[in-house]
């Protein structure tokens, strides 16, 4: 789900939303991407700002997933991003 070539350009384009939301001061490293964002004391983020990247991976992960799932189920093919343009 993280390091796959299928999903490349996904994350990419979750990247340049973290970019605009975040101000470029943060990274989707494959912790992040697995675990989400934590509030640390020295964090420059906002809670509220945390909250939406978490609320964002959590989006993805179900575009992810439901993309799978149609194709594993009905042989049906769409990009995850597609999914998330349709919600």
């Amino acid at each position: 789900m993280l390091d796959c070539h299928t999903v490349d350009n996904f994350w990419n384009e979750i990247q340049a939303y973290m970019d605009k939301i975040t101000n470029k001061m943060l990274t989707l490293t494959t912790q992040v991407k697995l675990f989400g964002k934590v509030k640390r004391k020295k964090c420059p983020l906002g809670s509220r700002t945390i909250d939406l990247v978490n609320w964002t991976l959590t989006l993805a992960y179900w575009a992810i997933h439901k993309s799978a799932v149609n194709y594993q189920v009905r042989n049906l093919t769409f990009l995850p991003e597609t999914l998330l343009e349709l919600w």
